[in-house]
């Protein structure tokens, strides 16, 4: 706060003048400093997790300090959000945060501190360079295995794998990951950073996948790469409420020999719920040097699977196959980028078994470029099918067209762009590449179907409207 002599100078139509002084004071926000805990498995971007105040009516907010990790936002009404998910970023412990508050006189300071923590359960540890004879509760005493601590965790206990190579596994089955878990109290394995935890299958082929999820339940996978394995990147068998977020899942699926057992960066077999597979780099899956139909990105065949913000590209038959093994229900397939798979379409509607069915499909805000094939094919044999949608997607250089399902009784495909989606990289290869340029036909062209974060954890949306595919721009 600041006192400012003024001198005012009052003149009559007479002649006569007078002066005056007055003293005025500038007001600037004096911050009310603010203290929250935030629960480290369910943090959620939608929520706000705390509401600066400040005196003198301050007009805008901002974070100055203490955001290292680029997690946090604030609005100009001080609304104070965390723009990831407990599955990616966030660590236990006090994190504080210097926010700046503004108004036309000027700024002041304060801080949030926030208190992350675990109420569910334990934060357990594992390192390369840990031992599994260790007990786990701190990174001094991690342990060295990644199969040990699946082995051992609990519903709420959080798993943190910190950067490095693993290459252990149980028989055939990789890493198996069947606890269950609650909505409310999950099991969470994360690396500690993205990309930093990888499962390496050495292209042993004693061991078929990278991960095995066998009558899981509500078990979160997050931020790690899943690479070399023989058959498969991730088996889901029997399980429910499984996610798979912030994964990168690659080069998985290549034993070159002529077997016609699918090899695919994801298989979701049957008997499965309400999976999700969120935010994933799923690339260059399947024997690609055999230019086999066998191999997907995604291949699923359980119930209410929802497929949003991933990148699917470069694997060797269709991006994303649903097989009708059973009727299936309840998909949503929303801001995806599609692309570039090597011998077939983006996604295919594949009838498996004679007299199934497909309902309440929804594809929206999804990107299909370059596929070796359509876009969308359907191969469902007459199958009936009821209330699937198609909407608000981009298809460019897909040489068989858009969607030959166009006319299916039950199957609406409608307000397709056909352009140039324009990614910052003519020839993408990593993650960033897929952002769009500002002058995209993507960017805030897309639908609000709830999709409220992208592929990073950026807050959608930014600009006048959501964005089509998996970038917010």
């Amino acid at each position: 706060m600041t006192d400012i002599a003024l001198t005012v100078a009052i003149s009559s139509a007479t002649g006569a003048s007078a002066s005056a002084t007055a003293i005025a004071t500038v007001t600037t926000p004096i911050v009310t400093n603010q203290s929250t805990s935030l629960d480290l498995l369910l943090a959620n971007p939608q929520s706000i997790i705390a509401t600066m105040s400040a005196s003198n009516s301050p007009t805008s907010w901002a974070i100055v300090g203490g955001d290292l990790g680029g997690f946090f936002k604030i609005d100009n009404s001080g609304n104070l959000r965390c723009t990831v998910t407990g599955e990616l970023g966030l660590v236990p412990g006090t994190q504080v945060l210097t926010v700046l508050a503004t108004n036309a006189f000027g700024s002041g300071q304060g801080t949030a501190t926030l208190t992350v923590a675990n109420p569910h359960g334990r934060v357990l540890y594992v390192s390369t360079s840990g031992s599994d004879s260790n007990n786990g509760s701190s990174s001094p005493s991690a342990w060295r295995t990644v199969s040990h601590a699946a082995a051992t965790a609990i519903a709420g206990d959080l798993v943190l794998i910190a950067p490095g190579t693993y290459t252990d596994f149980t028989n055939i089955d990789g890493i198996r990951m069947d606890g269950v878990g609650t909505a409310t109290n999950p099991i969470v394995f994360r690396s500690q950073v993205r990309a930093g935890a990888i499962l390496d299958g050495m292209g042993n082929v004693a061991r078929h996948q990278g991960i095995f999820n066998d009558n899981a339940a509500w078990n979160i996978i997050a931020g790690f790469k899943i690479q070399n394995c023989t058959l498969m990147g991730v088996f889901v068998a029997r399980s429910n409420n499984v996610r798979y977020r912030y994964n990168e899942i690659a080069f998985n699926g290549s034993l070159n020999t002529g077997s016609n057992q699918g090899q695919n960066g994801i298989y979701e077999d049957t008997g499965c719920a309400d999976n999700v597979y969120i935010s994933n780099f799923i690339h260059h899956n399947g024997r690609i040097a055999l230019a086999t139909n066998l191999d997907q990105g995604l291949y699923l065949t359980g119930q209410r699977s929802q497929v949003i913000n991933n990148i699917v590209w470069n694997n060797c038959a269709y991006g994303i196959q649903l097989g009708a093994y059973t009727s299936l229900d309840g998909y949503n397939i929303f801001n995806n980028v599609i692309g570039n798979q090597t011998t077939r379409s983006g996604i295919v509607f594949w009838q498996a078994v004679s007299g199934t069915t497909f309902s309440n499909f929804s594809v929206k805000n999804n990107i299909f470029v370059n596929n070796n094939g359509l876009a969308i094919h359907w191969n469902n044999g007459g199958t009936p099918v009821t209330n699937c949608v198609t909407d608000t997607n981009i298809a460019f250089g897909n040489p068989g067209g858009l969607d030959d399902g166009q006319g299916v009784a039950g199957y609406t495909s409608q307000n397709w762009t056909q352009a140039d989606p324009q990614f910052v990289s003519a020839s993408p290869a990593v993650l960033q590449d897929f952002v769009l340029k500002a002058t995209s036909p993507g960017v805030d062209h897309g639908m609000d179907i709830g999709v409220i974060i992208d592929i990073l954890g950026n807050i959608r949306p930014i600009g006048s409207g959501f964005d089509i595919g998996a970038f917010e721009q």
